[in-house]
């Protein structure tokens, strides 16, 4: 039990604050959900309670780092609350799956000493396959357009999620940059921030391949601070440039995972060339053909790595380009430099340069492995059945 010394409401934030005799110290963010609560909630499957003003900026790093930095576990610091629109939603049921289901109903059996019947084939077929059951928060622009998809808890009761204010990632899902806690250097990929204004919020049930609406719509607001004298005055210039960064960073990462995969592909089939029963004299000079081009598409997408290795200078490849604009606009509301409009229409162009050779290359290791399945040889990734 807690015994306080002293118990203080922050009207303006609403927020519940505690001093114990213990010189402890706590603070409950925002608890206008359990004043605002009705019984009739309880009969609803899920509520969203009202959301507070959501404030678009920019987080500072006092410290260089994230949290502390460097500076040790000795000086003690408090996490603020998380940045973004902070939702408070109430779950009536939490989601089970069959195999779950199945254990209570036998955990009851068995508290009644009444007798358990082993489940049939069929039953655990069906809990072996099943897809778990999730919520998850579905949040759109005042158009109707969606912005992002937020997996929620599933637990039952009272429940908190936050969203960063920006749209949802764009980069290829095997290669998203998650650092460990303890690790300081780095970020979470983020998606761009979203322009400021009114916003709406539903909760849905994904079940037995079943989507479900489960909640009431809530709208809210998205207010941009000012933060510097160099704040870009038209937020929307901004964000229609950033998207534009995204679409094209979306475009390269499927290249970039295109490429790799062709790449590998290639040498495999060099490799299971020699196996063919027969002359094989053909498909390897296509296949050194290939490689010529595979080194072309190389160069263009992650530079001249012949030149880098022995420490020259090098020109910028796609992904350079493209990365170095990400990772100055991300994050901050800036006017956008000339500089950058200027390298992302080189970007553009480059990108439309190396889809076509993508095409080509793609095209000629499409016969290849025509040729190596015509020639009965063993199996090699990429490999399509032929009628």
């Amino acid at each position: 039990m807690l015994y306080q010394s002293n118990i203080e409401i922050q009207r303006r934030e609403n927020d519940l604050v505690i001093a114990s005799f213990g010189r402890g110290f706590y603070i409950l963010d925002d608890y206008s959900s359990l004043r605002n609560f009705k019984k009739e909630y309880l009969d609803k499957p899920a509520k969203i309670f009202p959301v507070k003003e959501a404030l678009m900026y920019i987080e500072r790093t006092p410290l260089g780092l994230r949290d502390k930095g460097h500076l040790g576990s000795n000086l003690f610091t408090a996490p603020n609350p998380e940045y973004g629109a902070c939702f408070t939603y109430y779950i009536k049921d939490e989601l089970k799956t069959l195999k779950e289901i199945r254990k209570e109903l036998e955990k009851q059996k068995l508290d009644k000493n009444e007798k358990i019947e082993y489940p049939s084939l069929d039953a655990l077929r069906l809990e072996d396959q099943q897809i778990d059951p999730y919520y998850f928060l579905t949040i759109e622009d005042e158009s109707g357009q969606v912005i992002r998809h937020i997996k929620l808890d599933a637990k039952k009761g009272f429940n908190r999620v936050n969203w960063d204010l920006r749209s949802n990632l764009k980069s290829p899902i095997n290669s998203r940059r998650k650092p460990n806690p303890d690790e300081l250097f780095g970020e979470f990929e983020v998606g761009h921030l979203v322009m400021p204004g009114m916003y709406a919020a539903q909760i849905s049930k994904f079940q037995d391949g079943v989507i479900s609406l489960i909640s009431d719509k809530v709208n809210f607001n998205c207010k941009l601070l000012t933060q510097g004298k160099n704040q870009t005055k038209d937020m929307a210039e901004n964000v229609r440039f950033y998207k534009q960064i995204a679409e094209s960073s979306r475009e390269l990462g499927v290249l970039n995972n295109l490429f790799l995969n062709t790449q590998n592909e290639i040498k495999m089939a060099r490799n299971v060339v020699l196996d063919i029963p027969g002359s094989s004299k053909e498909i390897i000079e296509q296949l050194s053909q290939l490689n010529k081009k595979e080194n072309v598409l190389l160069l263009k997408l992650f530079g001249d790595g012949t030149r880098r290795s022995r420490e020259f200078e090098t020109e910028p490849s796609l992904n350079d380009r493209l990365g170095n604009i990400e990772y100055g606009v991300w994050n901050n509301t800036c006017e956008i430099p000339k500089m950058y409009k200027d390298s992302y229409a080189i970007a553009t162009k480059q990108l439309e340069e190396v889809k076509k050779l993508m095409q080509e290359l793609r095209n000629d290791m499409d016969r290849i492995h025509s040729s190596l399945e015509k020639a009965k040889a063993p199996y090699s990734p990429g490999r399509k059945l032929q009628n």
